[in-house]
């Protein structure tokens, strides 16, 4: 079983429902410069949600991987 859940900096994204959309589209394309499982490009509201969260919920990738996990064990998550 998956999923994927879009977690965001309400303070950066607007209100509006269409403007949203457009937004968030925007933001899925994924065509920035930066690594997209790197916890410092995102706001400080969202790293520390990504730093409480890999607490219960391991990395899978990146530099806050927990390597003493295997990857198929239930709470190991992939972070984008």
């Amino acid at each position: 079983m998956s999923y994927e859940l879009f977690v965001f900096d309400s303070a950066v994204s607007p209100i509006k429902y269409d403007e949203f959309l457009s937004w968030f589209c925007e933001q899925t394309e994924w065509e920035k410069s930066h690594s997209y499982d790197d916890p410092e490009v995102l706001s400080a509201a969202l790293r520390a949600w990504f730093l409480d969260i890999i607490v219960d919920f391991p990395a899978m990738n990146g530099a806050y991987a927990n390597n003493d996990l295997a990857d198929d064990e239930v709470a190991v998550t992939d972070y984008t």
